[in-house]
């Protein structure tokens, strides 16, 4: 099995966000794997378990699935980014759509990406979510004006 190089910075946090608890249980052995155990991964399957461990332990990504039960991933990801701003936020999905990938992206995710289904996929994943980590947000105001016209923007200014 041909494994991508672990990253060389200090351990990084991530958080896998799925339904289904056999899946994640596979995901975490692998990256643990895979990053030399760089990577401490934790993992939730509700909303309730996200917020107490981002609260409880800071993490670097979070990784959501899209397609879950009561509150799916697209308004778990609209609340994280509403409550933690700074926080790289990634979605993975079995079916990704240009249509899902513009709301997430648009919702405040860094990435919209299909759920990996080979070893190869999975090291093309890992790959990108590693490199996602390297990258430091940029201070200061970051988001969306609406409706805002020259005037407005002169003022800001």
């Amino acid at each position: 099995m041909n494994t991508p190089a672990a990253d060389d910075s200090p351990t990084k946090r991530i958080l896998f966000v799925d339904d289904d608890s056999e899946f994640l249980g596979i995901i975490t052995e692998l990256w643990k794997a895979w990053s030399d155990e760089q990577w401490e991964t934790h993992t939730a399957t509700k909303m309730d378990e996200v917020f107490a461990t981002v609260r409880r332990t800071p993490v670097d990504l979070i990784v959501i699935d899209l397609k879950m039960p009561v509150v799916d991933g697209l308004q778990l990801l609209q609340l994280l980014h509403r409550r933690f701003t700074n926080l790289q936020k990634v979605i993975w999905t079995g079916e990704t759509t240009e249509a899902k990938r513009a709301a997430c992206l648009a919702s405040g995710a860094e990435l919209c990406l299909q759920k990996p289904r080979t070893t190869e996929e999975n090291s093309m994943v890992f790959s990108a979510l590693t490199e996602l980590t390297r990258w430091q947000p940029e201070a200061g105001f970051r988001g969306v004006l609406r409706k805002v016209g020259l005037a407005d923007i002169i003022q800001i200014e």
